[in-house]
């Protein structure tokens, strides 16, 4: 006994409902944030507490942070941006926690220019990169060390000023609402 496939043709029902359903699964497909290569040798047990009262331990960890941009500044092609931390939950910025557990700010560095309207302050982001040394930073007239990390990645959500919706649907599509892009060191 032999089967023979035959193609549907392209204006036929079943044709039509195939199509659809391609559409509909690749939709509901989640994408990662960032490159696995990027994500390998993260430090799950990175302590955000410890590294802000002591900002000169852990240096050379891989980490991943979350935050909200509240300044940044791009000089001879680089870009240096002060962060208020947020908690990570599910891989993703929790903004409803924030107040809760707001536990301080952090620099990153990073080794490229960024189009300056994803580093307007209010905007989400998350970065994962290497712990270096701390860097002296001015705040309302005082100098004081801050802990700095160099971002091998960071992917950044443009919030204009909106906060997430609150709601108990999935984070990421909490996020959906917000145009979003992804920069990354040349080496990824």
């Amino acid at each position: 006994m032999t089967f023979m496939i035959t193609p549907f043709p392209k204006g036929s029902p079943l044709f039509r409902v195939i199509v659809c359903m391609i559409l509909a699964l690749t939709a509901c497909k989640s994408y990662p944030l960032f490159p696995p290569r990027v994500t390998d040798g993260i430090d799950e047990y990175f302590d955000f507490d410890v590294w802000r009262n002591a900002p000169n331990t852990g240096i050379g960890r891989k980490i991943e942070l979350a935050g909200r941009v509240i300044r940044s500044d791009m000089r001879n092609g680089e870009t240096f941006v002060i962060v208020e931390q947020l908690p990570l939950v599910d891989g993703l910025v929790y903004e409803t926690l924030a107040l809760k557990n707001r536990t301080g700010e952090y620099g990153i560095f990073y080794r490229a220019t960024i189009d300056p309207r994803w580093l307007e302050a209010g905007n989400l982001l998350m970065v994962i990169g290497t712990v270096t040394q701390p860097k002296a930073v001015r705040d309302n007239g005082v100098q004081q060390p801050l802990p700095f990390l160099v971002a091998e990645c960071l992917r950044l959500w443009r919030t204009e000023g909106k906060e997430l919706p609150q709601s108990r649907q999935n984070a990421s599509d909490r996020f959906a609402s917000f145009e979003h892009t992804t920069y990354c060191a040349a080496s990824y």
